[in-house]
């Protein structure tokens, strides 16, 4: 499944790069949502920091959160590619990754910065989950307007 997901991300980064060159076009700027996301609020200016990749706080899952970017389109294209480097990180002795781990270490195999920051952003989900959340619980939240930021929360 993991390896299915990678490859539909390279393949998203595969059609924006056919626009792209069809379209004789630069994207300076890709952000990054699911499908299943809901936004509070404008991403604030903090969130622009070239060569940086910008996740979300919450849920890292001992890696960086990957349910939402901000990022310059050449360090998008790192971050995208983590089918192409399984192997390389596979060679390295990096094994039973999950998205979140295998996303912190391709960017750090490229040398490229992150940060995380408190952004206006959370994952909708129907679920239910128990209360209070237990050891692993997720972060749940109520989504209105006027909270502060859900910053990945689901």
């Amino acid at each position: 499944g993991l390896l299915g997901y990678f490859s539909l991300l390279e393949g998203c980064l595969a059609m924006i790069r056919d626009h792209q060159r069809n379209h004789t076009i630069s994207y300076q700027w890709v952000v990054r949502a699911r499908l299943d996301s809901f936004w509070s609020g404008p991403l604030p200016p903090t969130a622009f920091v070239p060569d940086t990749y910008i996740a979300p706080l919450g849920l890292q899952f001992s890696g960086l959160n990957d349910r939402f970017s901000v990022s310059s389109f050449q360090v998008f294209e790192v971050a995208m590619s983590r089918l192409s480097a399984a192997s390389a990180l596979h060679a390295k002795g990096l094994r039973k990754l999950n998205s979140e781990k295998t996303l912190a270490k391709v960017l750090e195999e490229a040398k490229v910065e992150w940060d995380i920051q408190a952004l206006p952003f959370c994952i909708v989900s129907e679920r239910r989950y128990p209360w209070p959340p237990g050891r692993w619980g997720l972060a749940v939240a109520k989504m209105t307007l006027h909270d502060p930021p859900l910053s990945g929360a689901e």
